[in-house]
């Protein structure tokens, strides 16, 4: 508990509160619109199951950031503005690929994780490639950021796709 004290030691309330509002905003609105538009039990859990792993990861993130420097400034809280921007990005191509196919006659959920696959790679190698190049220009708190939102952002998509590969399985392959 002393290490969250730590971080927020220099934080304002008002950086605080903001920083809570858009996590619950991001944790609980990413369901609640796939609830809305895809209407489907299993994907309003993995936007849900989503939404919470990637907060834990970037919490955790930030975490082993804050062992290794001791100031941790509310520029940090761009970890989170990235990871769960590409997080929520991921969830919304698999929703999408859901509607857009579950009404055709000749449904295939592993069709839809494996285009679901395909865009996560897709935006794993877009990550690291413009996270790598944006290394070259920067130091300091900035080049940590970069680092820190590639290596959460990496994980939550990995996590993401893994989690969809669970939740959609075929029924009949039980």
């Amino acid at each position: 508990m002393n290490i969250f004290l730590e971080i927020f030691n220099d934080w304002s309330r008002y950086e605080i509160i903001l920083l809570s509002i858009s996590v619950f905003l991001f944790t609980f609105m990413g369901p609640a619109f796939a609830w809305v538009f895809v209407k489907d039990r299993r994907a309003t859990i993995f936007a849900l199951i989503s939404s919470l792993i990637t907060t834990f990861l970037v919490v955790s993130t930030v975490v082993v950031v804050a062992t290794f420097i001791s100031n941790i400034t509310e520029s940090y809280s761009y970890i989170y503005l990235l990871t769960g921007t590409f997080s929520a990005l991921n969830v919304m191509t698999l929703t999408n690929y859901l509607v857009a196919e579950r009404g055709k006659k000749d449904f295939d959920i592993d069709f839809v994780t494996r285009e679901h696959f395909n865009d996560t790679l897709k935006l794993v190698s877009i990550i690291i490639l413009f996270f790598s190049a944006l290394l070259i220009f920067f130091k300091g708190d900035l080049r940590n950021i970069i680092i820190a939102s590639a290596i959460s952002s990496v994980l939550a998509l990995s996590t993401n796709h893994l989690l969809a590969r669970i939740l959609f399985k075929d029924r009949d392959e039980k």
